[in-house]
């Protein structure tokens, strides 16, 4: 982070080019000097670069899935989580929105790798 706007922060995108990190999507504390991984939005016409410090989706719900998959072989299977939960007790188990954890959640399902019903399980094979 080099500069705080009334957007968000100016950042330097490997040490060469101009990026703009959007105070709407900062979630967590973030400080002048910062060096941080970051993800490329897009690239605008004027050659600035819009980037984000969360995970492109696709990234997001793959990353998600698999640390979902990790937890569930844990804890022997299976979990009080489901796609009904409240979002805070998603977010304190998994860092991560409920629109995400759904994802997540859909992909496996639809992998056959869960089972959803008031719990999410694995199915056997996963364990």
């Amino acid at each position: 982070m080099v500069q705080r706007t009334e957007l968000g922060y100016k950042v330097i995108v490997n040490n060469l080019h101009w990026g703009l990190l959007y105070s709407n999507e900062i979630f967590g504390d973030v400080n002048i000097g910062d060096r941080r991984t970051a993800y490329i939005k897009r690239v605008r016409p004027d050659g600035k670069i819009d980037v984000t410090l969360e995970m492109i989706e696709k990234m997001r719900v793959e990353h998600l899935s698999d640390a979902i998959l990790a937890y569930l072989q844990s804890h022997g299977g299976s979990m009080n989580l489901t796609d009904k939960s409240e979002p805070k007790a998603i977010q304190d188990a998994f860092e991560c929105s409920k629109k995400d954890f759904k994802k997540a959640l859909g992909l496996l399902y639809k992998q056959k790798k869960v089972m959803l019903g008031a719990q999410t399980t694995l199915v056997k094979e996963e364990l």
